[in-house]
């Protein structure tokens, strides 16, 4: 399922005008702003917890998206990437309107948000939605704000609500085959009475689903082969079983322990650019290095393996080191070292492909 960007994020993006569902191409602040005033054109006095689904990026073609998932007879599971779980968590934020001790909070408050952190971690979280919206039509939109200018309240009941439930694990890449699957209630996130009875787990090594109780729960799991594998999970709210498949990517089985890690760093050598061009970021040239020694222990034969252009900075060692220790195993029966070098600023690279030196 594909979901709208979220405009917080900086760049031009959709927004829907609360009012005959408009489409235009806004700023940012333009968005927050014309967002505020639509807002306030309302009478939302009758929302209580329930997401105002106008507020935040979406659309109708959406909403009945989550509709159709409450039919437990859909053939297969829903599929849900930890990205576009993230992406609509970020989206229900907007149309969170309760108070801010209530809401929907930051993910930086229950989550690792670090990538060269999470790199590091070996517990997969698993991230549970029930929470309860409505979305309003251009001619409800019109209808509430006529009655808001006349100081009459808007009998909220007769607007149809909407079940919006997802799950998928938050860390989609994992850098052994031993991992731990975390459910807790600080990843469930519901704005409602009728809570999630039961969470199953199928992690397709064979053994089908295993029933889980949504509390603490630290779920140890063995991968047998990297790549990708898929994951199924299977709520129970009410009397509706949804069933969602998710998956992660396992890119290397075992850790090895580096000889060395270490940061890097000197002045870059300027010959051809104008000093008015030299920013501070482009002052200094460094990174950070890894050595991964081969079969006779000394540190004596290196080859580099280099970060080429990185845009997203989200390349690092561990990255690095996945994605190419393998392939040079036979280098490393063979007495050669390898060593990584992640750039502090993988921007500056001319390639986009690690070179091998």
């Amino acid at each position: 399922m594909m979901h709208f960007l979220k405009c917080s994020r900086g760049k031009l993006c959709l927004f829907l005008l609360l009012s005959h569902c408009v489409v235009s191409t806004v700023s940012a602040q333009d968005y927050d702003q014309l967002r505020d005033i639509r807002l306030k054109a309302l009478d939302l006095s009758g929302l209580g917890k329930t997401l105002f689904l106008n507020a935040g990026i979406t659309n109708q073609r959406e909403v009945d998206y989550f509709k159709g998932l409450s039919n437990s007879q859909l053939e297969r599971p829903e599929r849900v990437t930890s990205d576009e779980w993230q992406n609509l968590y970020e989206r229900l934020m907007d149309a969170d309107l309760r108070p801010e001790e209530e809401k929907l909070a930051n993910f930086d408050k229950w989550m690792e948000t670090d990538p060269e952190k999470i790199t590091k971690s070996d517990t997969i979280p698993i991230g549970i939605m029930n929470l309860e919206g409505i979305y309003l039509t251009g001619t409800q939109i019109a209808e509430n704000e006529t009655q808001k200018k006349v100081s009459r309240h808007v009998d909220f009941a007769k607007y149809e609500k909407v079940r919006i439930v997802s799950a998928s694990v938050l860390q989609e890449h994992i850098y052994q085959a031993e991992v731990i699957f975390r459910l807790s209630p600080r990843l469930y996130f519901s704005n409602q009475n009728d809570h999630v009875k039961a969470v199953e787990i199928n992690f397709g090594d064979g053994k089908g689903y295993r029933s889980f109780p949504l509390s603490e729960q630290l779920i140890p799991h063995r991968f047998e082969s990297d790549g990708e594998h898929l994951i199924q999970i299977r709520l129970t709210t009410g009397e509706v079983v949804y069933r969602f498949e998710t998956k992660v990517n396992v890119l290397q089985m075992k850790r090895i322990k580096p000889f060395a890690e270490f940061q890097i760093s000197a002045n870059r050598i300027y010959s051809d650019i104008a000093d008015s061009d030299r920013s501070a970021r482009a002052a200094l040239a460094g990174g950070n290095v890894r050595i991964v020694l081969g079969c006779d222990q000394i540190f004596n034969k290196p080859i580099i393996i280099a970060e080429g252009l990185d845009l997203g900075q989200d390349v690092f060692l561990d990255y690095l080191e996945a994605k190419y220790r393998d392939g040079l195993d036979q280098f490393l029966t063979e007495g050669y070292d390898l060593v990584f070098l992640d750039y502090t600023d993988g921007r500056a690279a001319i390639q986009d492909n690690a070179q091998v030196l």
